[in-house]
């Protein structure tokens, strides 16, 4: 099997279609998803002090998704329920300024992406295209490129000129993430594994970058080592140890082999340049996200181990080939068993201290907790009840002034915490 995939993954560097383009995308001026980074992590600037009082607004579902904006002083939600209606909803200092219900519709499970047009209006990228794979989502980048993954299992890229797919064996759920240099990283080659924790028995075993600049091509290709699979849908995907170049942050897992998950960071060839203790037999890490520190030269990487077990918070160091566990505080699970939102985590600053904090909800998912990392010490600072059951990403609209963040319930509300 691994001779068939490495063959299939060299033939595929030169069988890419063209198609003259049939698709009118609309100028697009900025997207979001349901992390705030295009990157894949999941931090984000915030100034002024996190109040703990939070306006609910009622919903007329189960929300599964919800992504955030800022258009002219107000914060813009898009909130997608269990049946694929999308909510729109906009806030401005804790008023409900509108709500419409029935404002879009995407396929059930999918995550939103919201978009502000040239016109400085609301649109939902999810509707432009509804050839996806089941669960995922598109984007706009590089001037006004729109890119999927195929119900094939192609990375269809969409420009003016033309369309382009490349017969990369996506994953259907894989996030498409980007670099400040265009280029595109997704996750490859689907295996059946059977923890089934993500939403089905079906994870990634290769990853793919893509460049869009000068042309659009498979630039890299490489497998996780062994048996391994890549349990997660996206990666973290920056300059981790400062030199420069760029890495790429997983969880990798192998239960067949029976050395459960551990974190993995690799350079953009596939080299493991780093790896973490496994969980044995069978546990899985979610990988939450990487975080600067004051005076240290390599960033941290934040995870919970074995959210529906363990509930431990752990930071990670990177130092030479290991990443080692340097602080714990129990008490916290970021994933619902089943669930493929792997992004109920945000870190910001909440209290204009020049530190980012690690908002998260606790073990029973009916608070929401920042917890700091100063001093090499982990500690909780702010708390606020949910009054629910969380069950939804954590979103954020705006940075400074109008900044927010939202959550969604299982009472049919959403929760949102305003900066002031």
């Amino acid at each position: 099997m691994k001779y068939i995939i490495t063959l299939f993954f060299i033939l595929s560097i030169s069988s890419c279609k063209t198609k003259k383009d049939e698709t009118t995308i609309p100028c697009i001026k900025s997207i979001v998803q349901t992390f705030p980074q295009s990157n894949g992590n999941r931090c984000a600037e915030s100034t002024g002090t996190l109040n703990s009082d939070a306006l609910e607004v009622a919903l007329s579902g189960k929300p599964v998704w919800i992504a955030g904006t800022e258009l002219n002083g107000q914060q813009l939600w898009a909130v997608t329920l269990e049946d694929g209606t999308v909510e729109l909803i906009k806030t401005k200092g804790r008023t409900i300024i509108s709500q419409n219900p029935n404002w879009n519709k995407i396929q059930a499970g999918a995550p939103p992406v919201l978009g502000i047009n040239c016109n400085d209006q609301p649109v939902l990228i999810n509707e432009f295209i509804n050839e996806t794979a089941p669960f995922a989502a598109p984007i706009i980048f590089a001037g006004n490129k729109l890119a999927y993954i195929s119900s094939q299992g192609d990375l269809v890229i969409i420009s003016e000129r033309d369309t382009i797919s490349l017969p990369i064996q996506a994953m259907h759920d894989s996030r498409i993430i980007t670099d400040m240099d265009n280029r595109l990283l997704v996750l490859t080659l689907p295996v059946q594994y059977y923890h089934g924790v993500l939403g089905d028995n079906t994870e990634a075993r290769g990853i793919a970058i893509i460049s869009t600049s000068p042309e659009i091509k498979i630039q890299k290709q490489f497998m996780a080592p062994d048996s391994s699979v890549i349990e997660g849908v996206g990666a973290i995907w920056e300059d981790l140890n400062g030199d420069g170049i760029f890495e790429i942050a997983v969880t990798l897992s192998n239960n067949i082999e029976g050395t459960g998950g551990k974190h993995v960071i690799f350079s953009e060839n596939g080299k493991v340049l780093a790896s973490g203790k496994s969980v044995k037999p069978d546990g899985w890490r979610h990988l939450l996200l990487s975080l600067r520190v004051q005076g240290a030269h390599n960033s941290v990487l934040a995870a919970i181990q074995r959210p529906h077990v363990d509930r431990l918070l752990n930071i990670y160091e990177w130092k030479g080939d290991s990443l080692k566990v340097v602080n714990q505080l129990h008490g916290f699970s970021t994933h619902m068993a089943g669930s493929r939102n792997l992004d109920g985590v945000l870190c910001t600053d909440i209290n204009s201290d020049g530190y980012s904090e690690i908002i998260l909800p606790c073990t029973t998912h009916d608070t929401l907790y920042a917890v700091s990392y100063k001093n090499n010490v982990l500690k909780r600072l702010w708390n606020s009840p949910i009054q629910g059951i969380a069950i939804t990403n954590i979103a954020r609209a705006g940075k400074t002034g109008h900044a927010a963040i939202a959550l969604g319930t299982d009472r049919n509300t959403m929760k949102i915490w305003y900066w002031e």
